[in-house]
């Protein structure tokens, strides 16, 4: 295979149909098991870059030709456009797998390189230099600070709650000398009622 991978080369004119090369500043920022993923899937979108330089020669030679039946070459310039998409499909492919690594206030910097010879183009190292710098500008000309968020102890108990339980417990209020009500438990409650008395023989 590697032999007629190198039958074919792209032409100078065609570098698009090369398979983009992972940027060095991503390859560092994620972990090497997508960086492999990666790797993986561009041997296989260079192999069909390789495809389209062998259609594209075959198309070549046809256009010298005098007399031929003209179908031949729509069908391979429909080739063509079939494989152009789907190259074009997997390099959208792999920066989608490469976004979903990558910290979410740099996505939306990521989303608006176009593709060259990189997956996310040749000046990704000025694009994110200048969207941090523009990012720390911001926060520094904002007048708004975040407000804190107080969160409850653990310990709270809702009063409601609280209430049906001691009801249901039987509980009653009794007057406390610090000002503060105190459940007791009813006494009067275990008490057995007096229709519930056995009955004397």
């Amino acid at each position: 295979m590697s032999k007629l991978l190198q039958k074919y080369q792209v032409p100078e004119n065609c570098i698009a149909v090369n398979s983009p090369k992972l940027n060095p500043l991503v390859s560092m920022s994620i972990p090497d098991k997508f960086v492999q993923r990666d790797a993986n899937l561009a041997k296989l979108q260079a192999r069909l870059g390789v495809a389209l330089a062998a259609t594209s020669v075959c198309l070549n030679t046809l256009l010298g030709v005098k007399s031929f039946d003209k179908s031949i070459i729509e069908s391979l310039n429909d080739s063509l456009k079939i494989m152009s998409d789907i190259h074009f499909n997997q390099s959208q492919v792999r920066r989608s797998l490469i976004r979903s690594n990558i910290s979410e206030s740099l996505r939306s910097t990521l989303d608006g390189i176009a593709l060259d010879d990189f997956l996310f183009g040749a000046d990704l190292d000025e694009k994110v230099k200048a969207s941090k710098s523009l990012e720390k500008v911001s926060k520094d000309l904002s007048l708004t600070k975040p407000k804190a968020v107080v969160h409850g102890s653990k310990n709270f108990r809702n009063p409601l709650v609280s209430n049906r339980w001691n009801r249901a417990q039987g509980a009653v209020r009794t007057p406390n000398t610090g000002g503060q009500k105190k459940f007791t438990p009813n006494q009067s409650s275990n008490k057995r009622k007096p229709w519930l008395q056995p009955r004397k023989q």
